[in-house]
């Protein structure tokens, strides 16, 4: 019998790659070059294909759970008088099967939390980054604002400095021509 974990790295989905545990472990996003962070779009295909994934899975566990009962109730009925060929047999390969299944299912569970975890942490770490640069860009912005403020007040005492210099220059050449000095 094939254990469904060992395909776990290359399961397919109608012709397209599909998330996988592994795949989601080592997956890394790409830095976007105009702005601080990560690509928005990236992160979000990721975690839409991680939940795809995840519903996949669960549809797939509630019909096996469903499958399980049914054979359990077959199993729990009393056996026909002349029992069928191969009936022992098939009722080993019906427990070994639900064994299977409950170990298969337990093992997707835990390697599901992993994921979450993981994914949790890192949704953490990049809110944590984005607020780091939110405070320094704004920071910078503040040090830049208060630059040009006291850029602005010095070209006011400089422009008030230069008009009251002319106002005397323009007095002392009226005063020279012998006019008088406008009010």
């Amino acid at each position: 019998m094939n254990d469904p974990v060992d395909g776990l790295d290359e399961q397919r989905t109608e012709g397209t790659m599909t998330q996988t545990p592994l795949k989601a472990a080592g997956h890394t996003f790409e830095l976007v070059r105009r702005r601080p962070g990560y690509n928005r779009q990236e992160v979000d295909r990721f975690l839409e294909t991680g939940q795809q994934r995840i519903d996949q899975l669960t549809a797939e566990n509630a019909g096996l759970r469903r499958r399980v009962e049914e054979l359990e109730a077959a199993a729990g009925q009393p056996p026909a008088e002349e029992a069928e060929p191969g009936q022992e047999e098939a009722t080993r390969i019906l427990a070994h099967a639900g064994q299977q299944h409950a170990q298969d299912l337990e093992q997707a569970r835990s390697q599901a939390a992993e994921i979450f975890v993981r994914a949790s942490q890192k949704a953490q770490d990049l809110l944590e980054n984005a607020e780091k640069v939110r405070a320094e860009t704004l920071q910078g912005l503040e040090a830049q604002e208060a630059e040009l403020i006291r850029t602005d007040e010095s070209l006011q005492r400089f422009e008030r400095h230069y008009r009251h210099s002319l106002e005397g220059i323009m007095a002392e050449g009226l005063a020279e021509v012998g006019t008088d000095q406008p009010s």
